[in-house]
């Protein structure tokens, strides 16, 4: 294994590295359950704000509606959401999470701790960093300056 000096690694390049590092970890974890972390985050995300569409759960989550789509697909297949019509508008669908989801939920609430515990990080510099990243990096931009 090469030893790799990270000290002159860019902060985006420690960044990808780290999330890569994470997203594996969450995928052995939450193999036994039949859920990848995109699919976790969904099920947060729609227990927290309610049955959405799929524009507004990506919007909710920062990626796009297609990207959601595959995404609300697998956990429609697995049986942790399902579809339902708006009385208002016969067309429009809602997902909504429904007791399997919610009980994959539950039962991985602990793991993210288990990850990467936040006391690992004594101050909230990096917290604060990586959700202002997210904002700007999220945030419509203009081109041609």
């Amino acid at each position: 294994m090469l030893d790799l000096d990270l000290d002159q690694w860019s902060t985006s390049r420690l960044l990808l590295t780290a999330t890569r590092l994470v997203e594996n970890a969450w995928s052995k974890e939450l193999a036994d359950f039949g859920i990848t972390h995109a699919g976790l985050t969904v099920l947060v995300v729609i227990t927290l704000q309610g049955a959405g569409t799929q524009s507004e759960i990506a919007r909710s989550v920062r990626v796009q509606p297609q990207t959601m789509i595959r995404i609300l697909d697998n956990l429609e297949y697995k049986g942790f959401v399902a579809r339902v019509q708006t009385s208002v508008n016969q067309k429009k669908q809602l997902f909504a999470i429904t007791p399997a989801g919610s009980k994959v939920l539950h039962s991985t609430a602990e793991m993210e701790q288990n990850i990467l515990p936040r006391d690992q990080l004594p101050d909230g510099s990096v917290r604060r960093y990586l959700q202002q990243a997210i904002a700007e990096l999220t945030r419509p931009r203009t081109r041609g300056m």
